[in-house]
């Protein structure tokens, strides 16, 4: 039976196509960022780098570069190796030379590739639900006009196998603004250029 080979997009297709016209030098720095953006938590400072290599504007850079991430991402998701991910690339209508280029390079790097895809699978456990409390000691009497107030977490996950469990933390009210401060900055992260143009290929 035959392997089922990745297949992409219009879209996808579309941004990659610009990879027919680089030189190999161009191909080799492209492909190396394209594997950066799987392998790494951010790549902006070195596709801005290969803007410049290529004299192309950034977006313009990061519209090849997360389609190429994309065909690279599905390949490594399907455990191709070699030949096999050198057929998968052939709607991509690539020169031979180009080819073979992207071929050793993915080689080379596939084990972190795969360590990233293999991340993405992982059945962590799924938040449920979070309760709290706050609890304010007052009956010290070497408490003089001083209060300080704990806030005491639950926090209730669900795991892979449907089973409940849940994890009990204690805080400061200074703790609490830093947990405040990153899911804010989690939430804004969500909405940025970058990651909604990573969310556009990698699915």
């Amino acid at each position: 039976m035959a392997r089922r080979l990745p297949t992409w997009d219009d879209r996808v297709l579309r941004d990659v196509a610009v990879l027919r016209k680089l030189n190999g030098e161009q191909l080799m720095a492209t492909t190396a960022v394209a594997l950066d953006v799987l392998t790494t938590s951010d790549a902006t400072s070195a596709i801005k780098s290969l803007a410049a290599q290529l004299q192309s504007r950034p977006h313009q850079v990061q519209s090849l570069v997360f389609g190429f991430s994309s065909v690279l991402w599905d390949c490594a998701k399907a455990n191709l190796r070699e030949g096999l991910f050198a057929q998968a690339l052939q709607p991509l209508e690539l020169p031979p030379g180009h080819v073979e280029s992207i071929v050793q390079v993915y080689e080379g790097r596939y084990d972190a590739i795969l360590e990233r895809t293999a991340f993405a699978g992982i059945a962590l456990h799924e938040f449920k639900d979070l309760d709290w409390r706050i609890d304010v000691e007052v009956s010290r009497r070497s408490i003089v006009q001083e209060v300080t107030p704990s806030f005491m977490l639950r926090l209730d996950l669900a795991r892979s196998d449907r089973s409940r469990c849940s994890a009990h933390m204690q805080a400061d009210a200074a703790t609490m603004r830093r947990l405040q401060s990153q899911l804010e900055a989690a939430l804004a992260e969500e909405k940025s250029v970058h990651s909604r143009r990573f969310q556009r290929y990698i699915q």
